[in-house]
């Protein structure tokens, strides 16, 4: 069985509470994990605003990089 893991620090989470109570409307959201920079991991928030996954929040926390 393979399983995947995302680790958000403390910002990242109040980041997307933030979006979370922002767009009430919204049901369901994608985390989305990018490892392409080379440095850290490139973490984004995508939803359906108005149009499927239309929306996408970057939610990358550089300060550790």
């Amino acid at each position: 069985m393979m399983t995947n893991s995302i680790n958000l620090n403390r910002k990242q989470l109040e980041k997307l509470y933030e979006i979370t109570q922002h767009f009430k409307e919204v049901e369901n959201f994608e985390l989305e994990v990018d490892h392409s920079s080379g440095i850290g991991a490139g973490i984004c928030v995508r939803f359906d605003l108005f149009d499927n996954r239309d929306t996408t929040v970057d939610i990358t926390d550089v300060s550790n990089w």
